[in-house]
């Protein structure tokens, strides 16, 4: 989605500015979704660079699955303390606001803001997928625990 939608709006901004008579203002805020773009793949090379050292040298890292402790100021929030909570809920109600508060404070420009609340929006999505997956797993292993002795017990037979 990084890799499209700055070089479209872009374009289509670009393109409008062409039309003749036509007199379209640019978006208020001192950064857009190309300024983004310009931190996002530097960012995103770094983190291929860490990712792929992991892979190489397994042994600097316990455990591949654990993302870590969520930021520290959402544990004095109400149910803070809870992992799939701040996962779920805190985590993307927080990328909402800030995107919502960047605009109104006209520091992004309203196609970052629309970027910010969809990846809010995804970020939920993920997280709630994450969590089902998980939830998934220990429902399957509660589940062979409790028909372990019962097949023994054909198997037996």
């Amino acid at each position: 989605m990084m890799l499209l939608l700055p070089a479209v709006m872009m374009l289509f901004t670009n393109f409008m500015s062409m039309i003749p008579l036509l007199h379209v203002p640019q978006p208020a805020g001192m950064f857009g979704l190309q300024d983004y773009a310009k931190g996002y793949f530097p960012a995103s090379a770094i983190h291929g660079w860490r990712l792929w050292r992991r892979m190489i040298f397994m042994e600097r890292e316990q455990h591949s699955q654990y993302e870590g402790l969520a930021l520290p100021f959402f544990q004095i929030l109400p149910k803070g303390k809870s992992f799939w909570f701040v996962c779920i809920v805190l985590e993307a109600a927080f990328v909402l606001v800030l995107a919502i508060v960047l605009q109104d404070l006209f520091m992004a420009q309203s196609n970052l803001a629309l970027y910010l609340e969809f990846a809010a929006l995804a970020l939920l999505m993920k997280q709630f997928i994450a969590w089902f997956r998980a939830w998934e797993t220990m429902r399957q292993i509660l589940d062979t625990r409790i028909s372990a002795p019962v097949m023994a017990r054909l198997a037996e037979d």
